[in-house]
């Protein structure tokens, strides 16, 4: 009857036991929370003198997701910026993933009065031949780019450049025939592919990044300019001392 008893006894622990695991195993992981993120920057450059400026944004992830550790957080981004010689830019993005990562939707918009240096074309120009052209711009660009294996993605993409108001610093030098030297608008649609394995979208500090983007910029989109553009961005993030920090290897071109 004591060994009955006992045998009820550890029968009984075990069942409570696994009761209890099941339940803490049930517990849903917490929401994640929203983040309100300001940063003020001052800088130094000869074409802008002094740089005053501030940047922040709001850091969510979708309504159904917050519980999902797998999915992404998603970011809504803005900054603002002047100088001591009158210049200014202002910008606003949008980067949203939907749950399980399996939309990335992707938007930024700028505008801008803000010095360029130009320096001809050619292999053999110098830095001794770059003029300065201070111009006014506006910039819209965006992606839908849908998972479609593992980290990799595809989907259209669409950037719009349009510069005017040009005034250069040696207009002498600068022909009727030079390429976009009185401003101009470039239109382009193509396509981008992308292998993301970064273990994070904001602030990575280890995995990879594999980009690639093609437009093709033409007057069927009011392009001022009709010719391709192809871009390939290559990361590596390397963690060290422990994770604490990353030493991070791009290739760009």
């Amino acid at each position: 009857m004591r060994v009955g008893a006992m045998g009820l006894a550890m029968l009984a622990g075990v069942a409570a036991a696994d009761l209890a695991g099941q339940a803490q195993d049930s517990t849903p992981p917490p929401a994640y929370k929203r983040r309100l993120i300001g940063l003020p920057f001052v800088s130094y450059s000869p074409e802008t003198r002094w740089l005053f400026g501030a940047g922040g944004g709001l850091q969510f992830k979708w309504p159904s997701a917050v519980r999902d550790s797998g999915t992404r957080p998603s970011y809504l981004l803005g900054a603002v910026t002047y100088t001591t010689r009158g210049q200014w830019s202002a910008s606003s993005g949008l980067s949203l993933y939907t749950p399980a990562n399996r939309w990335w939707f992707f938007g930024r918009v700028e505008s801008a009065y803000f010095p360029l240096s130009y320096y001809c074309i050619g292999s053999d120009a110098e830095r001794a031949d770059s003029n300065r052209m201070d111009n006014r711009l506006i910039k819209v660009e965006a992606k839908a780019l849908r998972l479609v294996a593992g980290e990799f993605s595809v989907g259209p993409y669409y950037r719009l450049h349009s510069y005017f108001d040009i005034a250069w610093q040696d207009p002498a030098r600068i022909t009727s025939a030079t390429p976009g030297g009185s401003g101009g608008v470039s239109s382009g649609l193509g396509l981008s592919l992308q292998l993301d394995a970064r273990n994070s979208a904001i602030t990575p500090t280890r995995g990879h990044l594999l980009l690639m983007d093609y437009l093709r910029n033409t007057s069927l989109l009011g392009s001022d300019f009709d010719y391709d553009y192809l871009l390939i961005d290559a990361r590596l993030y390397l963690p060290v001392r422990r994770g604490r920090d990353v030493v991070a290897l791009n290739l760009y071109g």
